[in-house]
């Protein structure tokens, strides 16, 4: 059985990740303090080291079709058009119209931005066919969740036999994280609960743990959805 996760309230706000930002109220910060947060990490937003680290992670191949579930303005999605041109797509998948129409820009602009397609939709209801994605990643977009099962359930049923699933959540309340200093909690998301969800749909873990990704800390979990006998691979 697949446990339910509700969406917990994180002051982050997928920030790192370039996604939507939520209220920071409560945490006896002023306005002024998080508006000075919000500056610095803006360029983020556009480009970050965490996300060229995931998209490595994900191992993208020439002619792949890849997916970011979560994808904000494309930090990730951008490195990812170069990996798999000339023949390859990404999808990404974001359900803030506002990010999409910022994202479809920045594609119309680059070089191989017809390799990006951008879609709404949330990471419960993928807008994709069944096993039509070679590698797929969320970045600080998990704890977003509003069912996690039903989002491992929509994972294994997009990515294709032996298709790669990175998901990436930064540990903001750690003291060796830059926004440590704002004193914002961790997510509540830990690498057992990501991995009892993901093996509860049939994907097979290869790796979970804690570990520094572009010198930030962050929970790290990849899985493969298991290969077909005719695969060669059990």
């Amino acid at each position: 059985m697949v446990a339910r996760f509700v969406k917990p309230a994180h002051p982050g706000g997928r920030l790192m990740g370039g996604h939507s930002t939520s209220s920071h109220g409560g945490h006896g910060h002023s306005r002024l303090q998080m508006a000075g947060h919000l500056l610095r990490a803006l360029p983020e937003f556009w480009t970050s080291d965490l996300n060229r680290a995931v998209v490595e992670i994900a191992d993208l191949r020439p002619g792949d079709v890849a997916l970011d579930v979560g994808a904000g303005l494309g930090p990730a999605v951008v490195e990812a058009a170069e990996a798999v041109r000339p023949s390859g797509r990404v999808i990404a998948v974001e359900p803030s119209r506002v990010f999409r129409s910022v994202l479809g820009m920045r594609a119309r602009g680059r070089r191989y931005g017809q390799a990006i397609d951008v879609r709404s939709g949330t990471a419960e209801h993928l807008p994709l066919p069944d096993d039509s994605v070679h590698a797929a990643w969320a970045v600080n977009a998990a704890h977003h969740f509003d069912d996690f099962g039903l989002a491992a359930a929509e994972f294994a049923r997009v990515l294709r036999s032996g298709g790669r699933l990175v998901l990436v959540e930064e540990q903001f309340g750690a003291d060796d994280h830059p926004a440590s200093e704002f004193g914002f909690p961790d997510v509540g998301l830990d690498a057992g609960t990501i991995v009892e969800a993901l093996t509860g749909v049939g994907l097979v873990v290869e790796a979970s743990g804690d570990r520094a990704l572009a010198d930030r800390p962050c929970t790290v979990v990849v899985a493969r959805s298991g290969m077909d006998e005719e695969d060669g691979v059990g």
